[in-house]
């Protein structure tokens, strides 16, 4: 049999309240009710003797089929509870089992509710006709007053339940409410949309779900609230966090609590902090070893270029630019290294992100089909315009559509990439989804980590989806990946909807400029001889004068001999460094410091960003090219000649 709802002992307690002082001038011996909650006739019988439980059960079954007389068969669907038997407080003359003999009297009244007969009364008592006249007329009232007290507590906890929900119903947290019996009492609307989230639409009964043992656990456990983490699904990145907590009532009668709170975002924000700090700390390393590597690099392609503007025969042509083709690999590697350590702030403007989408599926197209791989696109054509950087966006793009070309073709050699784009609650939604691979469940969550990669020797640096983790996060927006193995990957990238100006119109590009037709005095600082010979080659080819230093004591050693019109130095050096020696020169030519020019291979520390960004003077990232450090010459120099 089902077990009683709480419901049920406030209404039992109200009609023992109710015919205890009615005994003595009735005269009965026992009570006997059928109360009906949620499809259940439960039978109470109210006494001040022992009785033998099979009468009662016998009894109790009466009881019930008079109800459905009563009502006409409305109660035909409801099923029997369990038997309730509620002592009463004796009187001066004590009634035992005498009244359930042969001769017997007994008088029905319907308990009405709202129109409905919601239960019946039945008083008993020892001997024949014992409830005639005014006795009857008692029975009648009282039965009455009790379906005016059921009606007033109906609607009262109507009333309250209308209350607790309203008030329920605007919060954030879903909250349910359950009697012992574990029938929900309270449901607000957000735990609603917790559990069809969870569970499935309709799971408000919590016997189809995790939670029911949960609050199982809280009943038997007292005092101590119970509290749980349910992920749900193999591959799903959805969190909800459920804390249960027994309600105490006066007589120990209280329910169970349960707060349920989607605890998603509040991991993943704790995973892009992980994320970040490991980005800050690898960060470091990245710079100081794209600064040692920047220095020979600039030092290989600077001599490489200088070689293929000489007459070469073919064959040592054709290795030169071996040379210089690898060293210019190595130098995108290393560039990408300082990306992954954030060197370059965004250059944000108005963007459409689905014309950088297409612009960039432009340019892969003809890759895809060739690797019979088929393009999908969903694009929204009213997606809203927002600040980006559109170099960064569409290097983000590249690495996400490259990573499925690879897992496509790995898995058989062709396949399908679907490309959606939405506008959605502020933001900007763009998919990438492919019929891959796919990713195992335990590498879901380290594909962003630094140098992770699965992909063989050779093939990735594990660094592309690393370097759109921190772009995308440095707009502001996040970018996460679901996937199932052998069923694909979904990588979907967020941008915030932000309006602002457009970007300006970006400049004519301008062959290189020749070298200037007057010779200067030129002073090249740098610790590398490799790049102070490349300079002092180059800016004595094109006629100038150079004088070189390793540092910047020597520098200042030839500054206090020898007017220059133009400096070029390192910034990190031993002993002086270049910012000190700027100084230096500032303090004493203030025409020579306006004229120099900085050239470094560590673009990322704090302290040359912000050197840099606090003069006006030109620098040439290393590894620079020959016309990148003509044309620089000449802005400087040609001015004035």
């Amino acid at each position: 049999m089902t077990a009683a709802p709480d419901i049920l002992r406030s209404e039992r307690e109200a009609l023992r309240l109710l015919f205890e002082p009615l005994r003595p001038l009735v005269g009965f011996d026992a009570v006997a009710a059928v109360l009906c909650f949620e499809k259940q006739d439960y039978p109470l019988l109210f006494t001040t003797g022992a009785v033998d439980q099979g009468f009662a059960e016998a009894l109790a079954d009466d009881l019930v089929d008079s109800v459905r007389r009563f009502s006409g068969d409305s109660h035909a669907g409801c099923a029997r509870g369990p038997l309730q038997i509620v002592p009463l407080a004796r009187d001066k003359t004590p009634t035992g089992p005498a009244w359930k003999g042969p001769a017997l009297s007994s008088l029905d009244a319907p308990l009405i509710v709202k129109g409905r007969v919601m239960g019946l009364v039945r008083v008993i008592a020892a001997g024949e006709n014992a409830f005639e006249g005014e006795k009857s007329t008692l029975v009648y009232a009282a039965a009455h007053q009790a379906s005016s007290l059921l009606e007033s507590r109906d609607e009262a906890r109507a009333d309250e339940k209308e209350r607790s929900q309203s008030l329920v119903d605007g919060l954030e947290d879903g909250v349910i409410v359950l009697g012992r019996d574990m029938r929900p009492l309270l449901l607000n609307k957000a735990a609603k949309k917790l559990l069809d989230a969870y569970w499935g639409r309709g799971a408000t009964s919590l016997e189809q779900t995790p939670l029911a043992a949960l609050a199982q656990q809280a009943l038997e456990q007292g005092g101590d609230a119970v509290e749980q983490e349910f992920v749900i699904g193999e591959d799903s990145q959805r969190r909800l966090s459920v804390r249960a907590t027994l309600l105490d009532e006066a007589g120990g009668e209280g329910g169970i609590l349960l707060v349920l709170r989607d605890v998603t975002e509040e991991h993943l924000m704790q995973e892009r902090l992980l994320q970040s700090e490991k980005m800050a700390s690898v960060g470091q390393l990245v710079s100081g070893v794209a600064h040692e590597l920047n220095n020979p690099l600039t030092g290989v392609t600077g001599f490489a270029q200088l070689l293929l503007a000489r007459d070469l025969d073919a064959q040592t042509r054709r290795d030169v630019e071996t040379i210089y083709g690898e060293a210019q690999r190595a130098a995108k590697i290393v560039e990408n290294l300082l990306a992954f350590a954030r060197r370059r702030k965004a250059q944000k403007g108005l963007v459409d992100l689905n014309a950088l989408l297409e612009r960039v599926l432009e340019l892969r197209s003809y890759d895809l089909r060739v690797k019979n791989i088929d393009l999908e696109l969903d694009l929204d054509p009213r997606l809203p315009r927002t600040m980006a950087d559109p170099d960064q966006i569409q290097q983000v793009f590249f690495n996400i559509i490259t990573n499925a070309e690879h897992s496509m073709l790995s898995a058989r050699g062709k396949g399908k990439l679907r490309v959606r784009s939405r506008a959605d609650k502020g933001f900007v939604r763009l998919t990438f989804a492919d019929d891959g691979v796919g990713i195992p469940p335990e590498n879901v969550r380290r594909v962003f980590d630094p140098f992770f990669t699965t992909k063989e020797g050779g093939q990735g640096t594990g660094l592309g989806l690393t370097i759109s983790y921190g772009i995308i996060d440095e707009h502001g927006g996040r970018i996460r990946v679901e996937s199932r193995p052998g069923k694909g990957a979904a990588f979907t990238v967020e941008l915030p909807i932000v309006s602002g100006p457009e970007l300006p119109a970006p400049e004519p590009e301008t062959p290189h400029a020749a070298p200037v037709e007057v010779s200067r005095r030129i002073l090249v600082v740098d610790d590398e001889e490799s790049i102070l010979t490349l300079l002092t080659d180059v800016l004595t080819g094109d006629g100038h004068r150079v004088d070189r230093a390793r540092n910047g004591d020597e520098a200042a050693a030839l500054l206090a001999k020898y007017a220059y019109d133009l400096l070029i130095t390192d910034i990190k050096m031993p002993g002086m460094s270049g910012q000190a020696l700027y100084r230096h020169v500032k303090e004493m030519d203030s025409e020579l410091a306006k004229n120099t020019v900085f050239i470094t291979g560590d673009t990322v520390s704090a302290e040359t960003r912000t050197f840099l960004q606090r003069i006006d003077n030109p620098c040439l990232p290393k590894p620079f090219s020959i016309g990148d450090v003509r044309k620089v010459v000449r802005q400087i120099l040609g001015e004035g000649s």
